[in-house]
């Protein structure tokens, strides 16, 4: 019975050697090929967590560029007209911020509510209206005497549809 074993050990012999070399070759190829697929995942998400954190620093610096252009909007002319604002939102100041676009939201007294409207009909947006201010549950009131009415959006064509709107008292929806 063993020298039957052995005749049959030897005659497999080689079918037993190529079978364990192409298993032992086979997992060293699943090995490397697995470590080579989790390097390129890894290399692929580093770059892509590269290139957002870029684009936001991007954005934030266009946005910043945006506040320091509005903020010398104001201190050389305090009364900002329409075509004040179109010169100073278009479309290359607002690439690479992520934005639509931009709105001008002045603090107006309630007592001076017409003479505000008038003012910006007069600079070109004739069909200007303060919306009806309709206290909601979910905004409230900050300021007693004052309001903050949307007066320029620019680009219009992109954000116009809310001139007028009361954002201290209402909700904008974006």
């Amino acid at each position: 019975m063993c020298c039957y074993m052995m005749k049959k050990l030897k005659r497999y012999q080689t079918v037993i050697i190529v079978a364990l070399f192409g298993s032992i070759i086979a997992w060293t190829s699943l090995v490397f090929i697995q470590s080579y697929e989790h390097q390129r995942l890894q290399s692929q998400f580093s770059n892509t967590f590269s290139d957002k954190i870029t684009g936001l620093s991007r954005a934030i610096l266009a946005i910043e560029k945006i506040l320091i252009a509005t903020q010398r909007l104001v201190q050389i002319q305090q009364q900002v007209t329409r075509d004040d604002f179109q010169l100073l939102i278009n479309e290359n100041l607002l690439i690479n911020t992520g934005m639509l676009g931009v709105q001008w939201v002045p603090i107006i007294d309630r007592s001076q509510l017409s003479e505000f409207e008038t003012h910006i009909q007069q600079s070109g947006a004739f069909d200007y209206r303060i919306a009806p201010i309709v206290p909601t549950k979910r905004c409230h009131d900050r300021f007693t005497d004052k309001l903050l009415p949307i007066a320029f959006s620019e680009p219009q064509d992109e954000i116009g549809d809310e001139l007028g709107v009361v954002t201290s008292m209402q909700i904008v929806p974006y």
